[in-house]
């Protein structure tokens, strides 16, 4: 696997996590961070127009600190603690309201303790720009130009972006790299394979959580009868889920909802939960070389029924 060969160029790998995920498990230091109803926070995200107060519920448990506070003892000690002064939550909560942009808005730290969830940008019932600047675009013009007449890569990371530029003056739509009808990947690997997000995770959030793998005891391969029948795949069955990028092995079940040429894993769970492999060995790390942009659930597998 690439990851075990970039793992190994790594001096050191110092990972800060709630839980033992599959990165704290590659780490050399892993550091007990606290949960986020343990601290005092101030939150807001990029499609969310409003900033809320986030009160702390209890102190953390046990050894865990806040992330500011690992940062900042660490800092101490590599002799940075000038850069990154060691604040109590409150005064790094003051820090964030202490800016130009805030006080033009109106918005500060005793308004938002006392409204709970205040608007930053944006007006109700207008429209306003996602990740723009202010009100405008982050173009030339300020405006959404349909026209580019010198694209640039938005990510550079060294792929030959510049073969690809010239084509994407205008926007344009590209096929899935593999899943999709006629690729060559199609050909080899008929099934769709998906991962959907599960009712009883957020993400990875929750995947060693006692009561809920009461319910959810597994990783577990979806597939429709159709596609179960001609592999000779029973309910239950172990099985083998491949490409060529890698495989991994779980327990099938046959799902009357699906229709046949497409399968799914639920998001969420750690390598480790595996009988063998991890589903992440089956994705594509394929991207447009200018936009940056990728088709999702772009990935196709076969199945097969597993014999150790």
């Amino acid at each position: 696997m690439w990851i075990e060969d970039a793992v190994e160029n790594l001096d050191l790998i110092v990972t800060l996590e709630l839980e033992m995920t599959d990165t704290a498990r590659y780490s050399d230091y892993v550091l007990p961070v606290s949960y986020w109803l343990e601290h005092t926070d101030v939150r807001g995200n990029f499609s969310n127009p409003y900033i809320a107060y986030q009160e702390k519920a209890i102190d953390p448990l046990w050894k865990s600190k806040t992330d500011n506070e690992i940062l900042s003892l660490l800092a101490e000690k590599m002799g940075l603690g000038e850069v990154f002064p060691h604040l109590t939550e409150e005064e790094w909560v003051d820090v964030l309201f202490d800016s130009d942009a805030m006080r033009e808005k109106g918005i500060t730290k005793q308004r938002v303790q006392e409204e709970k969830a205040v608007r930053s940008f944006g007006t109700e019932g207008e429209p306003w720009i996602i990740g723009g600047y202010g009100q405008e675009f982050p173009t030339p013009s300020g405006r959404a130009e349909i026209y580019c007449e010198i694209p640039l890569a938005r990510y550079d990371f060294g792929q030959d972006w510049q073969s690809e530029a010239k084509e994407q003056q205008f926007p344009v739509w590209l096929p899935p790299y593999e899943n999709w009808p006629g690729s060559e990947a199609k050909k080899k690997y008929p099934l769709s394979y998906l991962q959907l997000h599960e009712r009883w995770r957020t993400h990875s959030q929750w995947f060693g959580c006692a009561t809920f793998k009461e319910i959810d005891k597994e990783p577990l391969l979806h597939i429709s009868r159709e596609d179960a029948l001609e592999r000779n795949i029973a309910d239950g069955d172990i099985v083998e889920v491949f490409n060529d990028r890698g495989h991994c092995v779980v327990k099938g079940v046959i799902d009357e909802s699906l229709p046949s040429g497409v399968c799914y894993i639920p998001k969420g769970w750690q390598r480790y939960q595996f009988i063998e492999g991890g589903f992440q060995e089956l994705t594509s790390n394929a991207v447009d070389a200018c936009s940056g942009g990728y088709a999702f659930y772009d990935a196709t597998v076969d199945v097969k029924k597993w014999e150790d």
